[in-house]
């Protein structure tokens, strides 16, 4: 086991060195998702570093396990976080630093919010946020709701998000992208008051209210607006017609560039054959002209 100042790390010896690397950054982490919420969560959390899915599936204190394919999991009343090690995933690739940045946001807000239902559009969102999973997919899946101006209203994903791979993935990203507008745009400290207002057990309309000083629909608004602005502009330059426009703009400029370079490698050619003579006594003279007897030179 591995302390830290807010952590207690328990890992197999197979995982010693990753059990360091991860104690190494916890409390950064920590900072990071603080700073963000606001409210930090209970102090003595215990984090499990799994080696193998069968003890990843042991650790978890409820009895219907999650599906295969998780890779961490948060629970905030037992104060928990339990980790799969890479070796230990069925699916794919596991970093274990991103994903206890993700259980941890879960964690937290879970535990800020004790008793009063969480958004889940807030809860997906600030955990991908935390984590630092926006994707480039993240931003195709954005303009084209964007485009067609087929945003899901988040008051119908406060509860719980959709089943179809489509529209989930459309959930996912605009939680995301409410997050971050929320943190990035309106700022830490208005953010912190909102998360405040919901923990105190006002509705959303209230909390943005008082922490915004706007409803929720107009704050929702005024994100749309941001998105439009955002994200309109991407189909235009990533289109076919765009790329090859620029492919044939850096083709021309690449050509213009080595047909000058080109140009003076021949210019100095034709001077270096011009003139003649190294001896600094002589000076160097030009090629053409016929050598002088010296008693001839007046």
């Amino acid at each position: 086991m591995l302390a830290t100042a807010h952590f207690r790390i328990f890992f197999s010896d197979k995982d010693r060195r990753l059990a360091e690397a991860l104690a190494a950054e916890v409390e950064a982490i920590y900072d990071d998702v603080v700073g963000d919420i606001g409210v930090a969560p209970r102090a003595g959390t215990d984090v499990y570093l799994e080696s193998t899915h069968e003890a990843f599936q042991q650790r978890q204190p409820q009895q219907d396990k999650v599906p295969e394919w998780a890779v961490g999991l948060a629970y905030p009343a037992q104060n928990l976080i339990v980790l799969k090690a890479p070796a230990a995933a069925l699916y794919g690739r596991v970093d274990p630093f991103r994903t206890f940045r993700h259980e941890l946001a879960h964690l937290t807000l879970h535990q800020a919010l004790d008793g009063v239902p969480v958004p889940r559009w807030l809860d997906e969102g600030l955990a991908m946020y935390e984590a630092r999973e926006w994707t480039l997919r993240t931003t195709a899946v954005l303009s084209t709701l964007t485009l067609k101006k087929a945003f899901i209203p988040l008051a119908t994903l406060t509860n719980e998000f959709p089943v179809s791979f489509g529209e989930a993935e459309a959930a996912y990203a605009l939680s995301f992208s409410m997050v971050a507008y929320l943190l990035n745009r309106q700022g830490r400290e208005r953010f912190h008051a909102f998360i405040r207002e919901v923990q105190a057990g006002r509705t959303l309309s209230q909390s943005s209210q008082a922490a915004f000083g706007l409803s929720f629909y107009d704050l929702e608004e005024r994100w749309h607006r941001y998105l439009r602005i955002r994200y309109t502009w991407v189909p235009v330059v990533t289109s076919s017609a765009a790329l090859w426009f620029a492919a044939s703009l850096l083709f021309l400029w690449v050509y213009v560039r080595k047909q000058r370079a080109a140009r003076r490698k021949v210019a100095e050619w034709v001077l270096e054959e011009m003139w003649q003579g190294d001896d600094p006594g002589q000076g160097r003279r030009p090629k053409f002209l016929p050598d002088v007897p010296e008693e001839d030179r007046h």
